[in-house]
């Protein structure tokens, strides 16, 4: 890791030791940023009805964000959908 640094007595081409602090992030899930919807939203199909979750978005970058709050087994509904609206009933198909 390159870090640019500024100090007394510091000339280009110098090495410094340090350290980092980091902090583990827990229950984070990765997914594709299109799938947010108004920043904090997604689409799930539960029971076999389309509804809309709120999540809580911890990092994003140009494609993914690292999100919190998908409950384990929750069905994401992984594109834009048209014609369909929250309360439909949907079924899920699982490809392998």
């Amino acid at each position: 890791a390159f870090i640019e640094v500024s100090g007394k007595g510091l000339r280009d081409g110098m090495y410094l030791n340090g350290e980092v602090l980091i902090s583990e992030i827990n229950e984070v899930v990765e997914i594709d940023r299109d799938l947010l919807l108004d920043g904090n939203e997604i689409y799930v199909i539960q029971e076999e009805v389309l509804k809309r979750i709120s999540i809580e978005v911890i990092k994003m970058d140009e494609s993914s964000a690292l999100v919190r709050g998908i409950p384990n087994g929750t069905i994401l509904a992984e594109m834009q959908l048209s014609g369909i609206e929250v309360g439909d009933s949907v079924k899920a198909m699982v490809v392998e």
